[in-house]
């Protein structure tokens, strides 16, 4: 299940990296506890991280490059990740007062679209960016 406050923690600290981005190992080290063993953190990582890039929110830096530089070997590429307009304008509804109503509204957008799988979050935000 998605959990719209770590991503709008995930969101806030790659947007920290500007034009330069975040190297994708030094964001696994703030949001992993281990690195070395399989934990229920590294997972929630990686569904959310995934979930980010397959709604066009976050996008490696350099052109020609996809993805957030997670391998099938649980390794990690050192690549430079930035947010797309559509994160930029997402991280700002979400951190926008009152406090909590675009999370509200994305939880809602998101069940409305849920039966969309892998592209619900894309829909859900494209329906939070319209109103």
């Amino acid at each position: 299940m998605l959990d719209t406050s770590y991503m709008q923690r995930i969101l806030k600290f790659i947007s920290e990296g500007s034009y330069e981005g975040v190297i994708a190992p030094n964001l696994w080290s703030i949001f992993v506890e281990s690195s070395t063993t399989v934990t229920a953190s590294m997972h929630r990582f990686i569904y959310h991280m995934n979930e980010l890039v397959n709604a066009g929110l976050i996008k490696e830096r350099d052109v020609g490059k996809s993805g957030w530089g997670f391998n099938p070997d649980a390794s990690l590429d050192e690549i430079s990740l930035v947010l797309t307009p559509t994160g930029q304008q997402f991280l700002m509804l979400l951190s926008q007062p009152p406090k909590g109503l675009p999370t509200e509204r994305l939880e809602l957008a998101l069940r409305q679209h849920g039966d969309a799988g892998a592209h619900a979050l894309r829909f859900a935000v494209g329906t939070l960016l319209k109103h």
